[in-house]
């Protein structure tokens, strides 16, 4: 018997169903995807352990949400709108990447009666268990960079309490980094985020993406904690982006550097593999050299 929530409910759920099926098992891209604007923070690298231990076990990941909601400033992440997802029904909830909650619960009612002699199950619930990976990785290091950000922002003297334009301002941009964008003031269109999801992919990231590149996102009137934090985090990002791609090429690797090819920094591995090291954001450095020279070069290398 399906859970409450109406027809609109249940058609993006169903809507969301091919999107999910593509990163529900061992879907462990959320470090080079939506975390790469954190690539220069010790919360990205510290994530890595986390995420597997979150794949591996449900306690660990419960073990997250406590530390969250029982942190001492958690009111101010509430507050300043921090970008805090979970695996549950609701959509608007869910990363952008696990839009439907019914393969997480097909796999779960699959997993009862397979059982050994001695009564322990023995399926795994696979999908769940790369759900909490991909969540609990991106909440872990939006928490404990918000936090950091905002101590910082408390001891250069800035106004860090509940209510205060700061608080808004450091969440923004560690959202924008971590591909959840706030789809406008006050979320008006949360109700159709799933919608929004089924035609558009990723609206949040789409939006978070463009707002990281922005100049006027780091020029406009904010917390200087804030823009310092989105500075530094840009500037982390792509030298470590560009560290990545010479050391590729010092170890023999052919790295495509043409920024109107289909293969623009994406590393040429053996077996014709290739490897995005921007996190999908070279896509609209290429689209606009591709608009401004009016030229392109797709993957097979024909101009």
């Amino acid at each position: 018997k399906p859970n409450p929530g109406g027809i609109w409910h249940w058609t993006k759920q169903m809507l969301g169903i091919p999107k999910s099926a593509l990163t529900s098992v061992f879907h462990l891209s959320a470090p080079v995807v939506q975390g790469w604007g954190m690539l220069g923070t010790k919360q990205w690298y510290q994530g890595i352990g986390k995420m597997l231990q979150y794949l591996a076990s449900e306690d660990k990941y419960q073990d997250l949400r406590a530390y969250i909601v029982s942190h001492p400033d958690y009111q101010l992440a509430l507050d300043g709108k921090l970008g805090l997802t979970d695996i549950g029904n609701k959509l608007s909830n869910r990363e952008e990447a696990l839009q439907s909650s019914l393969l997480q619960q097909l796999n779960t009612a699959s997993k009862k009666g397979v059982k050994d002699v001695t009564g322990m199950n023995l399926a795994p619930n696979i999908i769940k268990g790369s759900s909490r990976a991909f969540t609990g990785y991106l909440n872990y290091v939006r928490f404990e960079r918000y936090m950091d950000l905002v101590r910082a922002a408390r001891l250069s003297g800035e106004d860090v309490r509940l209510g205060s334009q700061v608080l808004k301002d450091i969440a923004s941009q560690v959202n924008n980094f971590t591909g959840r964008a706030n789809l406008g003031k006050g979320e008006e269109f949360a109700n159709t985020v799933g919608l929004l999801n089924s035609i558009f992919f990723a609206p949040r990231k789409m939006l978070a993406t463009f707002e990281m590149f922005n100049p006027v996102n780091y020029l406009k009137p904010q917390s200087a904690t804030a823009r310092m934090a989105a500075m530094r985090q840009l500037t982390g990002s792509l030298l470590a982006t560009f560290a990545i791609s010479t050391l590729a090429q010092q170890c023999g690797y052919s790295v495509n550097m043409n920024p109107i090819s289909q293969d623009f920094m994406k590393v040429h591995l053996p077996g014709g593999l290739k490897l995005d090291i921007t996190g999908g954001n070279a896509v609209y450095t290429r689209l606009l050299a591709r608009i401004i020279t009016n030229q392109m070069i797709n993957s097979k290398g024909d101009q």
